[in-house]
């Protein structure tokens, strides 16, 4: 698994509207109809979707510097960042990506304004709500939340659930957004599980591997647990990732 500070170090800023986009692009020119150029983009196509990533990992991040540069309001910029998630999933979706992990809102964002955690909770309740829902009936999308979801809003509690209850059984795509997620403390918490049932007799430490490890963290929802390619988008210019 990569890790995004090894990513950082590869592509210091991802412009992630240029990524999104990348899958619709047309060749255009004088030689956009010559045989030899279809069958080059054939086999781009074809190498492509060989080494496509299965599992796609996304932390949003640089919307707040966006806002500011442009004297707006926060808001602005969580909102902003949130329309480009739309396109962002629906380009996954016609990619054939499997799963993409949305790192939203980490453990230690709630160290923030408790002006700008509210105004990052309503547009995450709203998204879900709109946004995502028009996207799971398109793409027939399964979502899923991680994280300390019992510390959120009730509302934004209730949308979640309602949400997963909906798209539950659903064969495309699977979205799964971590919000009031720490890796930290899902590793403490595994470690915790883990150490229970060795002391409770029901299992043996020489029974502890790396499978069972991942078993008790909370990314054991998925099919493919680990990220192939970790994201963290930034601001590029005038471009919001």
């Amino acid at each position: 698994m990569v890790s995004s500070l090894q990513w950082s170090r590869v592509v210091p800023a991802v412009s992630m509207k240029a990524w999104s986009t990348a899958g619709k692009r047309s060749v255009e020119g004088p030689n956009a109809s010559s045989p030899a150029l279809g069958i080059r983009k054939k086999a781009c196509l074809a190498v492509g979707a060989v080494m496509m990533p299965k599992h796609v990992g996304i932390i949003m991040d640089g919307s707040g510097r966006w806002a500011q540069n442009r004297n707006l309001p926060i808001r602005d910029g969580h909102r902003a960042s949130s329309q480009n998630l739309t396109g962002l999933i629906s380009s996954c979706c016609e990619l054939g990506i499997n799963t993409l992990t949305i790192f939203t809102f980490s453990k230690d964002n709630w160290k923030r304004s408790q002006m700008e955690v509210d105004i990052l909770m309503r547009v995450f309740e709203d998204y879900i709500q709109t946004h995502l829902m028009q996207l799971v009936a398109r793409y027939d999308i399964q979502f899923a939340a991680i994280g300390n979801k019992s510390i959120l809003p009730k509302s934004l509690q209730n949308t979640i659930s309602w949400a997963e209850e909906i798209s539950k059984g659903n064969k495309g795509m699977n979205v799964v957004m971590a919000v009031s997620y720490s890796g930290r403390d899902d590793v403490v918490e595994a470690t915790k599980n883990i150490a229970t049932k060795v002391e409770l007799g029901i299992i043996r430490v020489t029974d502890i591997d790396e499978i069972m490890f991942e078993q008790e963290l909370m990314t054991n929802i998925l099919e493919f647990p680990n990220p192939d390619l970790l994201i963290r988008t930034s601001v590029q210019g005038e471009a919001l990732w």
